[in-house]
Order: C-alpha cells, then structure tokens, then sequence
C-alpha cells in the first residue's frame, strides 16, 4: 500500500510483530490466571483423540525450530488413543510445555510422544537444552517465577508453567518434571485415559 520497504523496515515490522505476539501471550497468562484463582474457568471435558491435538503443535512452533536449528519429533500416540480433557486447555497447556522447551534448547532436539500407565495417558515434551537444577524442580511451578532466574534468559510473567499445571490438575491430571543440569528436561502431562 505504501511501496516496497526497505530491508530495515521489514526488520522494524519484524520486530513490532514479534513484540505483539509477546504482549498478547502475557496478557492472555495474567487473565488465565485470574480465572483460574477465581474458580471461573470454563471446562468441556469430552474423549479426544491426542495424536489430533499432537499434530497441531508443529506448526506453533516450526519458526523457533527453524531459527534455532533444532531438530523436532513427534511419535505418535496411535489413531485409537484417547484421553478425557478440554480439548482447548489440553492444547494450551502441550504449546506452553512445547514452546518452553524449544526456548530453553540452544542445541540438539525437542521430542514429544507418548505412553500409558494404569487409567492414565503421560504426554512428554523432551529437550536436551540446560536443564532445571534439582532444588528448583518445584519451585517453577510457583506463579511469577520467571525462567531468567532459573536459566539467565528474561521473557514472560513467569505463570505459564503455573497455569499448565493448575489446568492439568482440573481435569483429573497433573504437570510433571525431570530434569538434570546440562542434559536436558521432561515435562509429562499426564491426563486420564478416556
């Protein structure tokens, strides 16, 4: 509309875009949040295949992949596994762990997959970025804490992994992690088996 830009102009839109997309996540965590301490989150609990909700995620985070140079895989759960969530939070809740990953992971590879275990279906999101000291395993799960004070690296209101969990919990499931320094996390969700 206004003539092509120059190639400074496409780096300051660049730059704007990329701001944009950073402001929105932190305002839809701080309402997340609220909702979740109010007790006023909305649930549509229903059996959703996860390999549906799996196959989505790539594309969220294929720029950062690219960016970065880390390689991704996913290997599926099998057309027949289901698990009894909110198909939305579910998928929150995978970005969040997904893009957590991606953003702590300088070298290497992201996994995600899948098992089972008793009534229950465990999704693990795998780095082989710097790893979560053993004393602080907990604690990330704590609201407002940011990931700068765990890893050196700013970005965020420090609740994603806070509201991952409390999702989780809400719908009969929970937000685990192991982790060692220098070797990588694993972030498994775990939700009921439909």
């Amino acid at each position: 509309m206004h003539g092509t830009l120059t190639t400074d102009q496409r780096a300051s839109l660049a730059r704007i875009k990329q701001n944009e997309r950073t402001l929105l996540r932190l305002i839809e965590d701080v309402l997340d949040y609220a909702k979740l301490e109010s007790g006023r989150m909305r649930y549509c609990i229903a059996e959703v295949p996860i390999d549906d909700v799996l196959r989505t995620l790539e594309a969220f985070v294929a720029p950062s992949l690219q960016q970065k140079g880390l390689e991704y895989h996913f290997e599926p759960c099998g057309p027949d596994l289901k698990i009894r969530a909110d198909r939305d939070k579910t998928e929150q809740v995978l970005l969040n762990l997904l893009s957590n990953a991606v953003k702590c992971t300088d070298h290497g590879r992201v996994t995600v997959r899948c098992g089972t275990r008793d009534d229950v279906v465990e999704i693990l999101v795998c780095d082989t970025g710097r790893g979560i000291p053993e004393d602080s395993l907990e604690t990330i799960f704590e609201p407002f804490i940011q990931e700068e004070r765990l890893t050196g690296r700013s970005g965020g209101t420090g609740l994603g992994l806070s509201i991952s969990r409390q999702l989780a919990r809400d719908m009969g499931g929970d937000v685990l992690v192991s982790s060692r320094v220098g070797r990588g996390s694993t972030f498994t969700l775990v939700l009921p088996r439909a």
